[in-house]
């Protein structure tokens, strides 16, 4: 085995934040395992053999753990591999006792110590960091997609009006045009979605949404009709109209309009808002 010091270093680091703190962890057990070996067995005690043991199996345990749920997350395609060397590793952990250490102490605390610098020269070095290249890279593309969606968010925000609720394939805003009380819009988040190449699936999908917030709106606002639209060719969104009707008002029996007019005051949009939201199911 190659010769190496337990002294944490940045040749160490994945850049990944939690893992390189557990990853310290490894190299703090190896200086206690430096430690015992200096001091010898007749001056170790049991006590401290199992704090030893124990500690390398909660590491072994939770930083594995923490490693696999990383790939899972990005779908890591040598995850396999990965998983079969924590395996391994955790059974040999696993199999260490006082009594076996104490029989052969001198035996043992090498054997460990070697299994600790196979872990940071072989995996921590080759296949920790391998892994980590491919994390990052997953987080790069994802930041991207997230500030995609946030900007398309703050698109509807600005052409629609305030924000609902988000659902599975759609979010439902409260137009800022409130003439017509308790206007609302229901958005599909792929922005460029065309109604006739939707799945069945997908349309069933986004009607139950639109239906959920119609509903929601007959509830509070008992409107005398809920009229609803969809333009094609003046939305570049997917998306429905949910417009209420009031016999006594101006609007019953026309097609409906909407401007820039008909703003309410900030804190009347959040209680038409709330009470919206209270009533979708």
């Amino acid at each position: 085995m190659n010769s190496i010091k337990f002294d944490w270093s940045s040749s160490y680091e994945t850049g990944i934040q939690e893992i390189d703190d557990q990853h310290k962890q490894l190299f703090a057990i190896g200086r206690n395992m430096e430690q015992m070996a200096i001091k010898g067995g007749d001056n170790v005690t049991d006590k401290e053999i199992l704090d030893l043991v124990m500690s390398l199996r909660d590491f072994t345990g939770f930083h594995f753990y923490s490693e696999e749920k990383l790939m899972d997350d990005i779908r890591y395609e040598n995850s396999p591999q990965h998983k079969k060397h924590h395996a391994q590793m955790l059974y040999f952990v696993s199999n260490y006792d006082i009594k076996k250490f104490r029989k052969n102490f001198d035996a043992t605390v090498q054997e460990i110590m070697d299994i600790i610098k196979d872990q940071i020269l072989h995996h921590i070095l080759g296949e920790d960091m391998e892994f980590a290249k491919a994390y990052k890279t997953y987080q790069k593309m994802h930041k991207v997609l997230d500030d995609k969606i946030k900007a398309d968010r703050l698109e509807n925000e600005d052409l629609y009006g305030y924000l609902i609720k988000e659902f599975d394939c759609s979010i439902a805003y409260l137009m800022r045009d409130q003439r017509q009380t308790g206007h609302c819009v229901v958005v599909n988040k792929e922005k460029h979605a065309k109604y006739l190449s939707m799945t069945a699936l997908e349309r069933d999908s986004f009607h139950a949404d639109m239906i959920r917030v119609a509903k929601a709106v007959k509830k509070v606002f008992n409107p005398d009709a809920i009229d609803y639209m969809f333009l094609e060719d003046i939305d570049d969104h997917l998306l429905y109209h949910i417009i209420p009707k009031y016999n006594e008002t101006e609007f019953f029996g026309k097609i409906p309009s909407w401007t820039s007019e008909g703003n309410l005051e900030e804190e009347m949009y959040e209680d038409m808002i709330g009470k919206i939201r209270a009533e979708i199911k």
